[in-house]
């Protein structure tokens, strides 16, 4: 799919005396456009799911201004796809705007969420990164456990794998003292966190003895 997506813009550009990059440029304009007309009706959606792909496997890393813009935008039906090659192409520069747009939670499904939260733990595992970056994106997710009720699953997890201070924090432990006495969330939630009672409980008896 990728090398006819190439061949198509390379063909267009041909028949129209234009560059390739000319076409790409031309492409995330009428992207951008119609995410403004927030037209959601199938054809326009299917449409827009077509140049999005065109886009992306022209591979050109100026694009990365555009997915940007369309990243942040208000409506936009391919938003995690476009938050995904966002990461990959923009790495670490991109994680400021990364952040921003996954903390407003309106602009992602529940799932599509946890995906992200996914995506940025699989960024934060780099040997490169900086201590104050990865410091900036453990302080991310602790936030996020705390606002997001439903991927408090996933974000245990992950906060777990990536901050060895976790496990045993206060914050932690008042998290599950609340989601394990079922007021919120549901029984695969309440019974998670009742697993992190026991261990918290077990870690004071075994400081006792």
């Amino acid at each position: 799919m990728e090398g006819v997506r190439k061949w198509r813009n390379a063909r267009f550009a041909q028949d129209y005396g234009m560059t390739e990059s000319e076409v790409v440029r031309m492409l995330e304009r009428i992207y951008l456009e119609g995410l403004e007309k927030k037209d959601t009706s199938e054809q326009s959606v299917e449409f827009l799911r077509f140049v999005l792909g065109a886009i992306v496997q022209s591979n050109y890393s100026s694009s990365t201004n555009m997915l940007a813009r369309a990243l942040t935008s208000d409506w936009n039906p391919f938003r995690f796809n476009v938050f995904q090659n966002y990461l990959h192409d923009a790495g670490l520069d991109g994680l400021p705007i990364c952040l921003n747009v996954l903390s407003d939670l309106p602009k992602f499904s529940a799932f599509t969420r946890g995906s992200c939260y996914h995506l940025i733990a699989e960024l934060a595992k780099d040997p490169n990164m900086s201590e104050d970056t990865l410091a900036e994106i453990t302080a991310f997710f602790r936030s996020a456990i705390m606002r997001d009720s439903d991927n408090t699953i996933t974000l245990d997890g992950i906060i777990s794998s990536a901050d060895s201070g976790w496990a045993r924090s206060g914050e932690r432990k008042k998290l599950a003292d609340r989601l394990a006495s079922g007021q919120e969330g549901n029984e695969y939630v309440r019974g998670h966190f009742s697993r992190v009672q026991k261990e918290f409980g077990n870690l004071n008896a075994t400081e006792e003895k």
